[in-house]
């Protein structure tokens, strides 16, 4: 195999996106809580995009509903593709991940309930909140 076909199948590789993604995470980090972090809160409330269109959105907006729309539709795509023609179209072995997704749901619900319950009001309205989490960063589904 030559250099560029293996440069390219390292660049394709899981291991190599995940390590890229622990890296600029870890960077962010640094930077964040470092003397120039008002360079990186200045990058982060940075806005740009077609205002005509209602989104000119600072760049903290654009990561957090534009990248995660583009990371639910590429999860969703191999969701179906596993349930359609991969391991999960047997509904046997589709119970467990099911399952595990569900309780990735709910459970964080529930610890939430069980710690504001007594403290009544509003704060056990507030339940959807950790759900609504796991579901948006991955947790359980």
């Amino acid at each position: 195999m030559s250099a560029p076909s293996r440069i390219t199948a390292a660049l394709r590789s899981d291991a190599f996106g995940g390590s890229l993604l622990i890296g600029a995470a870890v960077i962010a980090l640094i930077w964040a809580n470092s003397p120039l972090t008002h360079s990186y809160e200045a990058l982060r409330s940075f806005t740009f995009g077609p205002s005509a269109l209602h989104l000119n959105l600072s760049v903290e907006t654009w990561a957090a509903d534009g990248l995660l729309a583009v990371f639910f539709f590429i999860v969703g795509n191999e969701l179906k593709q596993e349930l359609v023609h991969g391991e999960l179209r047997d509904p046997r072995r589709a119970a467990l991940p099911i399952a595990a997704a569900l309780g990735g749901v709910a459970v964080p619900a529930l610890v939430f309930l069980a710690f504001t319950l007594g403290s009544g009001g509003e704060a056990a309205g507030g339940g959807g909140i950790p759900m609504a989490a796991m579901c948006r960063f991955g947790v359980g589904g």
